[in-house]
């Protein structure tokens, strides 16, 4: 879930409408990005995400979306693009599914339908 594929980098643009940010001007294209972290990212913590986001991307103009949601436990969520996007998945709680995930798979392996 951390390495991105070339799907990652084809993600779809969305219109710009008047409910967005100012800083993107009305009719131009933009990447909506959304950021769900476990606390409250600091301005220059969503100023780096963007410069990232950027930089994999592609897209200069982002809209940028930051919630919390402490059920995370720790670390951060990015999903991009329009639909179903794309999804990176930097928290404990997403580590802690792929961890269970592994080792469910790893027990019907050996047989231990547990």
């Amino acid at each position: 879930m951390y390495a991105l594929s070339r799907a990652a980098l084809a993600a779809k643009p969305v219109h710009i409408g008047e409910e967005s940010s100012k800083r993107v001007r009305k009719g131009e294209l933009a990447l909506a990005v959304s950021v769900v972290s476990a606390v409250k990212l600091e301005r220059r913590q969503m100023e780096q995400i963007e410069r990232k986001m950027r930089r994999l991307t592609g897209f200069q103009e982002l809209r940028m979306e930051s919630t919390v949601d402490p059920a995370l436990i720790a670390g951060l969520v990015i999903s991009y693009g329009s639909g179903e996007g794309q999804v990176i998945d930097l928290s404990v709680k997403g580590q802690l599914a792929q961890m269970a995930e592994r080792l469910e798979t790893w027990d019907k392996r050996q047989g231990w339908d547990v």
